[in-house]
């Protein structure tokens, strides 16, 4: 099971958003595997593998990106960094062990895990 751990990334304001769930808003998350124990954030991520979605996007690299470097940490040392992937591939690369932390936004992650059915009929994805 992939656990969701919505780690606030502050230090960024929103400039346009889009109605989700009836409401205004966008939720930049970090997905962490399933079973990881991390402790304070983000000190607790330090030396992690994590992926970062393409350069170019807003939840999966600008948004973490400053929330490390607002609190000094460059995320390239700190941090065992991958990035230019997509939102989806970054769920999947968390769900299959192959990074410990992957950018994502709400909606992907929400459509994602809705879908994501195991032969059982049980979520593969579940929220924590």
């Amino acid at each position: 099971m992939l656990n969701r751990r919505s780690l606030i990334l502050a230090g960024s304001a929103a400039i346009a958003t889009v109605r989700y769930g009836g409401l205004p808003s966008s939720h930049d998350i970090v997905l962490a595997r399933s079973g990881l124990a991390i402790g304070p954030w983000p000190e607790g991520a330090r030396g992690l593998r994590v992926s970062f979605a393409a350069v170019g996007s807003t939840s999966g690299w600008l948004t973490p990106t400053r929330c490390f470097q607002s609190r000094g940490i460059d995320p390239k040392t700190f941090l065992r960094c991958h990035d230019g992937a997509s939102h989806p591939a970054n769920v999947i690369a968390v769900a299959n062990g192959q990074v410990d932390l992957a950018t994502d936004f709400d909606r992907n992650f929400n459509g994602i895990a809705e879908r994501s059915l195991d032969q059982s009929g049980d979520s593969a994805l579940g929220r924590g």
